[in-house]
């Protein structure tokens, strides 16, 4: 039996965000890689992140993941949230490159859905 690590977002429109994460796997020394997917918002397919250590691996899936769907046109226009956070929040590490563009869209996405009277 396969190990996989799951979270489910809610999306506006009553379908399931379904984010995937398998166990990273060891390629060679020093070389890991971690298969991820994101169902239910754009095209996205299974991607694979690498590090030098299972750790890493793993972290990066759930960076490269948060950047996906904060950046995502579903995302940025409130239609995407996660029962375990606050309104804007998905709950997953955000990278230091988006970090500051995030938090101006959390505050946006958090100002949306209360307009819209969803909370």
């Amino acid at each position: 039996m396969e190990v996989e690590f799951t979270r489910y977002l809610s999306h506006r429109d009553g379908k399931n965000v379904k984010i995937t994460v398998l166990p990273p796997e060891e390629i060679s020394y020093m070389e890991w890689k971690c298969h991820y997917r994101i169902d239910g918002i754009g095209k996205f397919k299974e991607k694979i992140s690498y590090g030098i250590d299972a750790i890493q691996a793993f972290y990066l899936s759930l960076i490269y993941i948060s950047t996906e769907i904060y950046s995502s046109d579903d995302y940025k226009n409130g239609n995407i949230t996660w029962e375990g956070a606050s309104l804007g929040d998905i709950g997953l590490p955000i990278s230091n490159n988006i970090l500051e563009d995030v938090k101006i869209d959390m505050i946006r996405v958090k100002i949306l859905i209360e307009g819209r009277g969803e909370v």
